[in-house]
């Protein structure tokens, strides 16, 4: 895909930076504004280090000159992602002036999954705002949506000022220098450094960051014990689901629907897979520190090593072995960027025509998406296919990136559960069409830590809110684990003697993965709990939530209309949250005698109000 922002040179200052922003929760639009700005670096134009929202101040947007590239993802139901909700409620706010933003000059490219009902709805509620808002667009009568699904659909090569570009751009294959330089030094200088040392090499467990070592990416890091890690699911049933529970602070308190952020660690075999694939880095035993390098267009090195993608790792020292372990990805699936990185550095003519056939716009994406995406290929296996390529040390946090954090609905809550975090966790493991077996990065991290190991945590809010009015009606779908924030939601409302309470739970069998089952009894049995549940092998036919929705239509229908019930939907982002629509949606025509149109304008009044929320997950 070829982004192309024309812009009329009698309204533009050739000298005004362009400025990219990003909206990220796993990493892609960030992945695509560093091939923005590395495209714009190429042909001379003066640009800005991308920014992740998360370090930028909403009350300067009316004050950015120059133009603007807004590369949002979508998350949940056409939610905004975390780093960009300060600036969403700053824009949505109903008192500002129409032309509040008549000076910014701006193009929003969304990232989303058309497996969603709401596909790309916060880039498209974005630049609506903006336009509200007196904004100028840059691409007129043009509408740009990537859509995650598409093999092609996360490539993006934009071209600003067309008319104009400097005519001796740099080649594609121009390395510039890294935005962090790696100093060295042997075991003997541990004395002089001031910063957070991890210098253990053992896995599992990160001992080393008790209160001094927690992860550098934010604030809210606290330390957490793991107690907890017990299965869920009969022993022979192929779904391993864990109920996993972390001590943390004494008075702690989060409110129902909070997410809690865990980092896991590379196993010892990837790392040192990775070493013995590039041979030429230091010893594993090595102290790093990386350093920011100032760049041309940023004129500043802490300006540059803020916005860089490895920013966190600025000035903290640790050993090699630790900065694989612990801080740089070493399995993820890799996206083109990566591929960029290693035709950078490759020598070999072959592994120089492979690279370049991955990287043509035409058709690169498809072959990057059959040989790495859909065959779930890592990022150690590519490496061991291209086995003449040596990535330079000052470059490694660049080329891998940050582990991500993974994030789980917390499944209990605070007051019922003081000082602990409960998880419902399903194990990832699967086979590829590579035929090699795979276990997520986290739930091998998981099953290798004894308990009582330390287990760094983050909590943060939720996209789903209870309702503050006891009285309120609240209908709750969760097949699987998406019932992990409703069982908080429910231990929550029955201690605030909220009783009018309808679960859909599903599940394949009663015997087999009937999760919480002992909870919902004792709830239903206090008088706090309507429970129905679709255990959909347990029968000939099969039987999912959806259809347990249709058979209460008269109830539901009087809730929805009558008592103003909230609706949350937690779960698979695949067919689920659809056939849970179109099920009450069914209650509104079938007992409503509402039209199509009318039922559906019904259910957005419901989104609108807050009381039809989404939290799924593909």
């Amino acid at each position: 895909m070829v982004l192309t922002l024309p812009v009329d040179h009698q309204d533009t200052d050739e000298s005004d930076p362009i400025q990219i922003f990003y909206a990220t929760e796993t990493g892609t639009s960030q992945d695509i504004a560093f091939s923005v700005y590395r495209h714009l670096r190429l042909h001379h134009l003066p640009s800005v280090t991308p920014l992740s929202f998360s370090e930028f101040d909403p009350v300067s947007l009316p004050l950015l000159s120059g133009p603007v590239l807004f590369i949002v993802s979508t998350t949940g139901n056409g939610e905004p992602t975390r780093d960009i909700r300060s600036l969403w409620s700053m824009l949505m706010r109903k008192d500002l002036p129409e032309d509040v933003l008549d000076e910014v000059r701006f193009s929003v490219f969304g990232l989303g999954d058309s497996g969603y009902e709401r596909f790309n709805w916060a880039g498209k509620i974005l630049r609506r705002r903006l336009l509200a808002l007196g904004a100028e667009e840059l691409i007129r009568d043009k509408e740009w949506w990537g859509d995650e699904r598409s093999s092609g659909g996360r490539i993006l090569t934009p071209e600003f000022y067309p008319s104009s570009l400097p005519p001796d751009p740099l080649p594609p294959t121009h390395l510039f220098p890294p935005t962090m330089r790696a100093s060295l030094g042997p075991l003997s200088d541990l004395s002089s450094r001031t910063q957070s040392i991890d210098l253990s090499n053992d896995w599992p467990g990160r001992d080393a960051y008790g209160q001094t070592n927690l992860p550098d990416d934010g604030e809210g890091w606290m330390p957490g014990k793991l107690v907890r890690f017990d299965r869920m699911t009969d022993e022979d049933w192929p779904q391993d689901v864990r109920q996993v529970e972390i001590d943390t602070e004494p008075g702690l308190i989060y409110s129902p629907g909070s997410i809690v952020q865990l980092v896991p660690s590379n196993p010892p075999s990837s790392v040192d897979r990775f070493l013995a694939l590039q041979p030429h880095l230091p010893s594993p035993s090595t102290l790093l520190t990386y350093q920011a390098e100032p760049t041309p267009n940023s004129g500043s090195a802490d300006l540059q090593s803020v916005n860089s993608p490895s920013s966190h790792l600025k000035d903290l020292t640790f050993t090699l072995y630790a900065l694989l372990r612990d801080h740089l990805d070493l399995t993820a699936v890799p996206r083109r960027s990566f591929f960029l990185w290693l035709r950078l550095f490759a020598t070999d003519p072959r592994e120089v025509e492979r690279l370049d056939e991955f990287l043509d716009v035409n058709e690169g994406g498809d072959d990057i998406y059959d040989y790495s995406t859909k065959p779930r290929r890592m990022l150690l296996e590519v490496l061991s296919d291209f086995k003449g390529i040596k990535i330079p040390l000052d470059y490694l946090p660049e080329v891998l990136g940050r582990i991500r954090r993974r994030e789980f609905s917390i499944a209990g809550s605070s007051t019922t559960h003081p000082g602990k975090i409960q998880l419902c966790i399903a194990m990832v493991n699967y086979k590829t069409s590579l035929k090699v077996p795979r276990a997520g990065l986290l739930t091998s991290w998981l099953r290798s830590l004894p308990l009582g190991s330390s287990c760094p945590i983050r909590v943060v809010s939720g996209t789903m809110t209870v309702p503050q009015n006891p009285k309120v009606p609240i209908i709750l779908v969760g097949p699987g684990t998406g019932v992990a924030p409703l069982r908080a939601f429910l231990e929550h409302r029955l201690l605030e003697k909220a009783y009018d309470n309808t679960l859909y739970f599903g599940c394949r069998s009663l015997s087999k993965d009937y999760l919480y089952e002992s909870d919902w009894m004792r709830m239903e049995k206090a008088g706090g709990l309507r429970l129905r549940v679709a255990a959909s092998r347990d029968q000939e036919d099969k039987i999912y939530v959806q259809h347990l929705i249709k058979q209460d239509a008269h109830i539901l229908y009087t809730k929805l209309t009558e008592e103003n019930a909230h609706v949350y939907i937690s779960g698979s982002s695949n067919a689920m949250p659809r056939a849970v629509r179109a099920a009450l949606l069914f209650c509104l025509m079938e007992i409503g005698k509402m039209t199509e149109d009318e039922g559906k304008r019904y259910m957005e009044q419901m989104e609108e109000e807050g009381r039809l929320c989404e939290e799924c997950w593909s």
